[in-house]
């Protein structure tokens, strides 16, 4: 559980840098989720594999990133946070 938590702040970090602090809802929507899907989610319920995969593809998040919190946050080397 201790790791899912972690995996969920980062997903977080992530949403509020490419979204915006107020951004969850436009980022559920993209993902095809209500807003409370994806605030448990942030809060730390397991995250279904296809929707982190889609997450990482709409965001550009490094997977590496998400699961340790070491290396780059993103794929993109150009990318300096705000939406690509």
């Amino acid at each position: 559980m201790a790791r899912q938590t972690t995996i969920s702040r980062r997903v977080r970090v992530i949403r509020e840098e490419r979204y915006g602090a107020n951004g969850l809802l436009t980022m559920a929507g993209e993902l095809g989720l209500s807003e409370q899907t994806w605030r448990h989610y942030e809060g730390g319920v397991c995250i279904p594999a296809e929707v982190i995969l889609r997450f990482i593809e709409l965001t550009d998040a490094h997977p590496h990133w998400l699961l340790t919190g070491n290396g780059d946050k993103y794929l993109s080397l150009t990318h300096h946070g705000g939406r690509v």
